[in-house]
């Protein structure tokens, strides 16, 4: 997206960016325990930052990693305060 648009937050046309609709796989297999967003004030000109949102028994079973985070670069983060490594499997 960015290569055609020179931009990660709007269009050529200048219309904001939404978050595709994710008719993936792993998204269908993930779907009852995560939802997913652009993080606030995301997507920017020249960064995103993406999340998959716990819900349900997700989100009260696992503490340890909170929402997951993935920006522009391939960095992946959490909210959580357990090691990176265990919750990016």
């Amino acid at each position: 997206y960015y290569t055609t648009n020179l931009r990660y937050d709007q269009d050529t046309n200048d219309t904001a960016v939404a978050l595709p609709d994710l008719e993936c796989r792993s998204a269908a297999q993930t779907g009852p325990f995560y939802t997913y967003q652009f993080a606030p004030n995301q997507p920017a000109q020249a960064t995103f930052i993406l999340q998959a949102v716990p819900q349900g028994s997700q989100a009260t079973g696992d503490a340890q990693c909170g929402t997951l985070t993935l920006d522009q670069t391939g960095k992946r983060d959490i909210t959580g305060d357990g090691p990176v490594s265990d919750c990016w499997r």
